[in-house]
């Protein structure tokens, strides 16, 4: 079990023409790709444009560890190079779109490793 889904479900979601998301904290990701190495699809990461935007987000949705959130906010940028794609949540009609283009890579880098795996006889 990862996080809240079983090992199963999310290999039997990579090979299924779904998109399985899972909103892990920075040292979960960290532990879930090295476990699934290739397997998993993409990890992304969101981010705020700086603190103060970061602030204002989290008081209009009235979250109650403000001040826990923003001190982790420089750690957490420092794993921005471990994630496959970094999205700037700056604008919402750029995020979704964002969202929806690597979704349908993913997919189609999916169904290109189907069509290799299932071209022809073997040459050997």
């Amino acid at each position: 079990n990862l996080y809240g889904c079983s090992l199963d479900a999310i290999r039997c979601n990579h090979s299924d023409d779904v998109v399985l998301t899972k909103d892990l904290g920075v040292e979960g990701a960290v532990s879930v790709k090295r476990l699934l190495k290739d397997e998993m699809p993409v990890f992304t990461v969101f981010l705020t444009v700086d603190k103060d935007e970061l602030r204002r987000r989290l008081e209009g949705r009235g979250e109650k560890q403000i001040d826990l959130r923003l001190a982790r906010y420089d750690y957490e940028q420092k794993f921005t190079p471990f994630y496959d794609m970094v999205i700037n949540n700056d604008d919402m009609e750029k995020t979704i779109s964002a969202i929806v283009d690597a979704v349908d890579k993913k997919k189609e880098k999916r169904n290109e490793r189907k069509n290799i795996d299932n071209f022809g006889p073997s040459l050997y």
